[in-house]
């Protein structure tokens, strides 16, 4: 499932060279990350087009928001996260939900009635990734 019941699970990162103190974030992040982090830890630059990102910035403290979208997609279901805001559509045909993850990790108040534009936004970039995958 794609809803956050299906798709938020805790992660936790160990690095006692690096982190020096328990810290608690509410950027999402997912196993897409690992690779580009890693790559970047150790100097290698990308070549490929990764869906993830390095996340030294944020184990450094310094990221306060996610510069690339989280997108999933899994039998008749596809969602994007972008920081607050989580787009999810079950079915091919299916109409957009849209939840600010902030104030609504429950998932129950769809608001894509109330933000058109950022559900417009979304759904193109969903479609932009989609098409990547088919390439």
């Amino acid at each position: 499932d794609l809803y956050e019941g299906g798709v938020r699970v805790p992660g936790l990162l160990e690095w006692p060279g690096r982190i020096k103190k328990a810290t608690r974030t509410s950027i999402p992040v997912c196993s897409s990350d690992y690779v580009p982090t890693v790559m970047e830890i150790l100097g290698l630059k990308d070549k490929t087009h990764m869906d993830g990102i390095s996340l030294v910035s944020l184990i450094d403290g310094k990221m306060e928001r996610r510069a690339k979208p989280i997108l999933f997609q899994s039998r008749n279901q596809v969602a994007m996260i972008d920081n607050e805001w989580k787009l999810y559509r079950r079915g091919g045909k299916g109409k957009f939900e849209l939840y600010n993850l902030k104030e609504d990790v429950g998932e129950k108040n769809d608001l894509s009635a109330k933000h058109g534009q950022q559900v417009s936004e979304m759904r193109k970039a969903i479609q932009q990734w989609q098409q990547s995958l088919n390439r």
